[in-house]
C-alpha cells in the first residue's frame, strides 16, 4: 500500500468519525504520513 492509498483511506475515516478526539488522532496520522515532523504536528494540534 502506498503513502497515497494511506492518507486516502486515513482521510475517509476522518470524514466517518463523530468523536472529535479519534478525528485529532486521524488527523495526526494523516499529517505523519505527508511527512510533518512531531512538533509540527503538536503545534497543529495544540
Amino acid at each position: 500500500m502506498t503513502t497515497a492509498e494511506q492518507i486516502q483511506q486515513v482521510t475517509e475515516a476522518m470524514k466517518q468519525t463523530n468523536n472529535k478526539r479519534q478525528y485529532e488522532r486521524y488527523l495526526a496520522v494523516r499529517l505523519r504520513l505527508e511527512g510533518r515532523t512531531y512538533t509540527e504536528i503538536a503545534e497543529i494540534l495544540g
